[in-house]
């Protein structure tokens, strides 16, 4: 788990709404909130090191390093 405050909610939610309250499909949503978090939480740690890769290449050729990738002009 990626240690996201809201996966850990939609966990527990969808085990009360399961266990307590026997709606399975609320369970069924918390459980698709749950993995829709999980698969958000990899894409930004996937963004967050593929930036980290284009900066140490772009100081390895000796440009300076940009916040935003440049634009291509149409």
């Amino acid at each position: 788990m990626g240690g996201d405050r809201g996966q850990v909610l939609a966990a527990i939610a969808a085990l009360i709404a399961l266990l307590v309250f026997h709606r399975y499909l609320t369970a069924v949503l918390f459980a698709f909130i749950y993995l829709a978090g999980e698969a958000e939480y990899r894409a930004v740690k996937r963004r967050e090191l593929e930036d980290a890769q284009w900066r140490e290449m772009a100081l390895r050729f000796h440009l300076p390093p940009r916040d935003e990738p440049p634009v291509l002009a149409p």
